[in-house]
């Protein structure tokens, strides 16, 4: 069921302007950087900005202090709330295989001349430069840095339609504000 069905909104992707999701399974889709870098309005430039703050922050994090970068990497973990990439598994389940993941992939940034040589400058440049690190990944992060902006933007979709929301608890990264 996708979400038009489940809201019982008569319009085909084309003519919405939200993502069109089933919400009975993963859908391969995820959030682009470079496409959100070019939305030319108040929520992109918002969104945008967290992105760039974080970026910023995880590399100085990655300088300073390994554990640091590996909590602060491991709140991002995948959201399951927006039905996006592929893999929806139990969230509390290889709880230690992503951190061993994750303290790899800090290793790579870390080593990465890429880096060095100023071609790592922002999260679309880590699926290019960075084993392990698939466009999954990044999707999930930036989900993640986004969480309230993409709650915010819902529930106005939501007024716009009609439809009344209820306050549940999410868990947007508060970091870098």
């Amino acid at each position: 069921m996708r979400v038009s069905d489940h809201l019982k909104v008569i319009s085909n992707q084309c003519v919405l302007d939200f993502l069109d999701v089933n919400l009975n399974f993963d859908n391969p889709l995820y959030l682009d950087p470079l496409k959100i870098a070019n939305i030319n309005s108040d929520f992109g430039i918002q969104c945008q900005r967290k992105i760039d703050d974080f970026f910023s922050f995880l590399m100085t994090t990655i300088d300073n202090n390994e554990q640091d970068a590996l909590e602060l990497l491991m709140v991002t973990d995948e959201p399951y709330e927006t039905c996006l990439g592929v893999g929806r598994g139990d969230p509390k389940s290889g709880k230690s295989v992503r951190e061993k993941k994750i303290k790899k992939i800090i290793e790579s940034v870390r080593k990465s001349k890429a880096r060095e040589s100023g071609f790592l400058n922002d999260f679309g440049d880590f699926t290019t430069y960075i084993p392990l690190i698939g466009f999954d990944n990044v999707s999930d992060i930036l989900t993640c840095i986004i969480r309230k902006e993409l709650l915010d933007y819902t529930k106005t979709q939501c007024l716009l339609y009609g439809f009344t929301t209820i306050n549940e608890i999410s868990n947007p990264l508060v970091l870098c504000q």
